[in-house]
């Protein structure tokens, strides 16, 4: 009767560990992937409504943003470089800190160099204010989570945010 139980309260502990935050993460890749549609586009403007306030503000404001988006866009194709495939993962941790809710994924940039292809391996954060139904996104830019949450002190350490890195495809 014991092994029943804890099998039983296993399966409802599962079952329910795989329906939190469904919607949260839908919302999530969404709007991830609406935000990277409008950064390759070159719609920065509109990338800009997915980034979190403050990462706008240590820029200097969402003019700044842009000019840094078009010079650094313009930077890449001039050398060669050409972003060709984006593949993340699922959030797997929410975290409630204050009145946001937080939580991290990982993706891989896949980038033609003339040298060839390379994959950078990256970190996001992804804030919400209103429990889930729209999401601000911090790119950690491969930083170690310590000088994230210096950065940005709001984030929750319990978070998994992994150091990026490069990795030349053969």
């Amino acid at each position: 009767m014991k092994k029943i139980l804890f099998l039983l309260s296993f399966v409802i502990f599962f079952s329910c560990e795989n329906n939190n935050y469904k919607e949260e993460k839908e919302n999530i890749e969404n709007q991830f992937k609406a935000a990277n549609n409008f950064l390759f586009s070159g719609n920065y403007e509109e990338f800009c409504n997915f980034n979190y306030p403050a990462v706008i503000k240590k820029f200097g404001g969402k003019e700044k943003v842009i000019e840094a988006l078009k010079l650094m866009t313009g930077e890449m194709q001039k050398n060669g470089y050409k972003i060709t495939d984006i593949k993340y993962s699922k959030p797997k941790k929410f975290v409630n800190n204050g009145n946001e809710l937080q939580t991290s994924f990982y993706y891989d940039m896949t980038i033609e160099t003339p040298d060839g292809k390379i994959v950078r391996r990256n970190s996001t954060v992804a804030i919400s204010t209103d429990k889930g139904k729209n999401w601000k996104f911090i790119d950690t830019e491969g930083k170690p989570k310590d000088i994230v949450i210096e950065n940005f002190p709001n984030v929750s350490r319990e978070l998994n945010i992994r150091e990026g890195g490069v990795k030349k495809l053969e």
